[in-house]
């Protein structure tokens, strides 16, 4: 039976001064009913995480974790955010590219240990501040297909055919930045990829110096020719095992801060509708994100519109506590988040 209404939740990094059980306590005592953990919630990643985290899937932390989460049942399924400070699945610094990958197959193997629904990954962006390139998208391609096989090696080692969904969020708009566009989504979330990687078609032949010489250095199979394509003539790419479902987790406040803001977020909607599994929600101005829903009217009635097609699955308050003015209490974080949560469920249930 489908629920009713989503499952409203808060990012950790929200309370990030505070414990985990005083983070989870305050959800909820503020009406949430999920959280999405962030590994980076400094008193895990600084103060808890063993040194063995990464090396060790049996590591301690995670027992630890699902013990700290399992005293709030009330929060189950939470969801989960990759690590994404100081990292960077894209960049062309290899060990920096690598590290980040190994990052999110970790994290997608805590979220299996937590039973959590969904695991966000950010795409990562163009190292240089110049516009992403095919090169750019191809890196991505191969951070999503090393994430997908992940996911294969912890459901076949667990026995069982479903597991953590894993979506990829849009990013606000930079120079340098992936995924900014609901057209950019298209490649990745239409499913059925036979290796993202693979079957990559570059739009026509670059003509930028540093791609060729990436390109011949990286020996990347580059399929140019759109007219072979077309006809068939790479078929033998796409056999083998295809990649599990990509799905989506909609930044409201990314998508806000576009040349077209409102409009833009609700494309992302009705193209990718059934793929949304979880929704950051905030809003966007003055060059800024991750403002307070309460502070956006843009931010509402995208939400709005969510609830009008009949959105049920997490959304996630991802609110920058900069942003609110002076440094807030515990408690004053608790009551503030409270208010937001009325606000949504106000909207999603009447």
């Amino acid at each position: 039976m489908q629920p009713a209404h989503p499952k409203y939740s808060v990012s950790t990094m929200f309370f990030h001064e505070y414990a985990l059980e005083d983070i989870l306590r305050s959800a909820v005592e503020a009406g949430c009913d999920s959280v999405e953990f962030w590994l980076e919630t400094p008193t895990f990643w600084v103060n808890e995480m063993p040194d063995d985290y990464m090396s060790n899937p049996d590591t301690a932390a995670d027992r630890y974790l699902k013990e700290v989460f399992g005293r709030f049942p009330q929060l189950s399924p939470i969801t989960v955010h990759t690590p994404v400070l100081d990292l960077n699945p894209c960049s062309v610094n290899p060990d920096i590219a690598r590290v980040s990958t190994l990052w999110a197959r970790r994290a997608l193997i805590t979220a299996h240990n937590l039973g959590a629904e969904v695991l966000t990954l950010h795409p990562g962006r163009r190292t240089a501040k110049r516009r992403p390139g095919d090169y750019d998208y191809l890196n991505l391609c191969r951070f999503l297909d090393s994430v997908d096989a992940a996911g294969k090696e912890l459901k076949a080692s667990a026995g069982q055919s479903a597991g953590v969904k894993v979506a990829i969020e849009n990013m606000q708009p930079a120079v340098n930045a992936l995924l900014t566009t609901p057209e950019r989504m298209k490649y990745f979330l239409d499913g059925g990829v036979c290796g993202y990687r693979s079957n990559y078609v570059c739009e026509a032949e670059p003509d930028d110096i540093a791609f060729k010489y990436l390109k011949m250095k990286d020996q990347l199979n580059i399929k140019t020719d759109r007219e072979n394509r077309d006809s068939g003539d790479s078929a033998a790419d796409n056999s083998g095992t295809k990649n599990d479902p990509l799905y989506f987790t909609l930044d409201i406040s990314h998508a806000l801060a576009g040349a077209d803001p409102t409009a833009d977020a609700i494309r992302y909607i009705d193209l990718y509708f059934d793929k949304i599994v979880n929704v950051h929600a905030g809003g966007a101005g003055s060059g800024r994100v991750h403002l307070p829903v309460s502070q956006s009217p843009a931010a509402r009635e995208v939400l709005k519109y969510l609830a009008d097609c009949g959105y049920n699955r997490h959304i996630t308050l991802e609110i920058d506590d900069l942003n609110l003015g002076r440094t807030l209490t515990l408690k004053e974080k608790k009551d503030f988040i409270a208010g937001e949560i009325g606000l949504m469920k106000a909207i999603f249930e009447g």
